[in-house]
């Protein structure tokens, strides 16, 4: 099976229950979006490499709707470690003042920091 299969199933895979009514969203995207980002992040690794902070940034917390993203604080956390298990430094980011920053000092969101991460609660 080819990568772009693989892509294109989990996509659906992903939307299939529909809840947030993504499956309207998944139309007007060109199928293989979940392999283009992995690429892109593979790239961005590539070009860490060559500096020397290898420092890879990942952006979340951005509104929606006139509230903060929900599913950002889980997803930059995998792919905060996804990054840092192929090589490079990932550092977290997100615009202050935002409701992820509340988010972020959450006791399980310390844990998971001091223990994957480089992040110091008095930066957060």
């Amino acid at each position: 099976m080819s990568n772009l299969c693989e892509s294109g199933q989990i996509e659906n895979l992903l939307v299939a229950r529909n809840l947030r009514g993504m499956q309207t969203v998944q139309k007007a995207l060109l199928s293989g979006y979940y392999l283009r980002a992995a690429e892109l992040v593979q790239e961005a690794i590539k070009a860490a490499s060559g500096t020397a902070s290898k420092t890879v940034l990942i952006g979340t917390g951005f509104p929606v709707d006139d509230t903060f993203e929900t599913d950002g604080p889980l997803g930059a956390i995998a792919l905060y470690r996804a990054i840092e298990s192929m090589g490079a430094r990932p550092v977290i980011v997100a615009g202050s003042p935002s409701p992820i920053k509340s988010l972020m000092i959450s006791p399980y969101i310390k844990l998971a920091l001091a223990k994957y991460g480089t992040a110091r609660p008095n930066t957060l």
